[in-house]
């Protein structure tokens, strides 16, 4: 009950844009995807295509997916917060808390994997919106990029996916390891 306190109380733990931003671009990867591929031939999701899902189940899989981790980012956020807050006389390194504290190491896999998945998620949403324009022939202003992208980019390059996603989970580890930095200064601003 404390974690949505605190979100009503100006979103301390959990910035609201984060969390809406995130909702919404999932919902636009699920919406994009479908004006690229209405028929899933060209969706890019081993998932997807292993397990061969349909347009429902990939809405249910994605909406259980974003409620995992949303609850996970506020249950890691508020125990992060807790624990500077209790322990900021403590002073260790960074690196040191985060690998001799397990639950600060899964909050910090938690954090990570939520900014992962929204930064990947605008990514895919952009993705999806120039493989629109491509493959329905759209004239727009995107549709040279669009073209270079599908021909010079994705079809050149077998496995871009894979460097894009090793790409954002490491601007969201980065990211992450900033954030905790943020919520251990403030503290040790305060108890100065």
């Amino acid at each position: 009950m404390n974690v949505f306190n605190h979100i009503k109380a100006d979103a301390r733990i959990a910035p609201v844009f984060s969390i809406i931003s995130y909702y919404l671009f999932v919902a636009f990867d699920i919406y994009t995807t479908y004006l690229a591929s209405p028929d899933l031939r060209y969706e890019g999701n081993w998932f997807i295509r292993y397990f061969n899902l349909s347009w429902s189940q990939i809405i249910i899989k994605d909406s259980f997916i974003v409620l995992i981790i949303s609850t996970g980012l506020f249950i890691a956020l508020d125990y992060i917060h807790k624990y500077y807050r209790e322990n900021i006389r403590y002073s260790h390194s960074f690196i040191v808390e985060i690998f001799c504290k397990t639950k600060i190491l899964m909050c910090f896999i938690i954090v990570c994997c939520f900014y992962s998945h929204l930064f990947y998620s605008i990514f895919v949403t952009l993705n999806n919106y120039l493989s629109y324009i491509y493959l329905d022939k759209i004239n727009s202003f995107l549709s040279r990029m669009s073209t270079f992208y599908v021909n010079k980019i994705i079809m050149s390059f077998p496995h871009i996916f894979t460097w894009y996603n090793i790409f954002f989970i490491s601007v969201a580890f980065v990211f992450t390891i900033l954030k905790f930095k943020r919520i251990e200064n403030k503290y040790r601003s305060i108890s100065i």
